[in-house]
């Protein structure tokens, strides 16, 4: 099921695999996992499970393309992650300081055979004596056809939507103009949002006067006010928006 983070992750497989990008989000166990934990990551503190979940698998992958093995292989030869390094690594990622060692030890490979009980692979293999970790490397590994793929750098290495957490609330912002520009494609997405935001306002929609604003790092490296929704008020936004892309999350906003 898609939610407000499935545009990111595709469109990140977009800019980089093309038209096989759906194959690869259909068939990659380890993307359809995180899609679908993206689902509750608007939930505040319920949400902090899934948090440790996905953080889990990002410090493993993380370290595995520090170390360069997305590149030049001989993956079976590394000797493992710390625990310790990778647990320190989860409590800096932002909220991650009251995260559990759970998701590491177990919770996490436990539910993802919740989720694909006829897999074969579990994503994190641990050393019980060595208290040392891999991300399996199986499920990074992707085959459409006769070519091969590893998404581990990525999915992992890049982002798309600038997002905010407001802790307060517990709920994310994302900014409009990056939304509007992946699902549009448009070259110029300022000004697209600029014209619709134009309309909208003629049309005497709430949504626009509702939308706030906040700083948000840009190309320039500077902090500058940018407009931003939350998860609510992108679903109504996007009804607006004419694109095949966002057909999906109109359908699940009429569901």
């Amino acid at each position: 099921m898609e939610n407000i983070f499935t545009i990111n992750i595709k469109s990140v497989l977009e800019k980089h695999f093309g038209k096989k990008a759906d194959d690869i989000f259909d068939k990659s166990q380890l993307i359809q996992y995180i899609n679908e934990k993206t689902r509750s990551a608007n939930k505040g503190s319920k949400s902090r499970s899934s948090f440790a979940n996905l953080y889990a698998i990002y410090v493993i992958i993380e370290d595995y393309i520090e170390n360069g093995y997305n590149k030049k292989g001989n993956y079976s030869n590394y000797e493992g992650a710390f625990f310790n390094k990778l647990f320190a690594r989860q409590r800096e990622l932002p909220f991650g300081s009251r995260l559990q060692n759970h998701a590491l030890n177990n919770r996490m490979n436990s539910e993802f055979q919740k989720y694909f009980p006829s897999s074969e692979f579990i994503p994190i293999l641990r050393n019980h004596e060595t208290n040392r970790y891999w991300i399996n490397e199986n499920l990074l590994k992707i085959k459409i056809g006769k070519s091969n793929f590893n998404i581990a750098i990525k999915l992992f290495n890049e982002k798309q939507i600038r997002t905010h957490w407001d802790e307060e609330q517990e709920k994310w912002y994302f900014s409009i103009v990056d939304i509007v520009g992946v699902l549009t494609e448009s070259n110029n997405p300022n000004n697209y949002w600029k014209v619709l935001k134009s309309r909208l306002k003629k049309e005497g929609s709430q949504l626009v006067t509702i939308c706030n604003q906040l700083k948000m790092i840009s190309t320039d490296g500077k902090y500058y006010l940018t407009d931003v929704a939350d998860t609510e008020q992108l679903f109504r936004l996007i009804q607006s928006i004419p694109s095949p892309k966002a057909e999906p999350l109109k359908r699940r906003e009429c569901g």
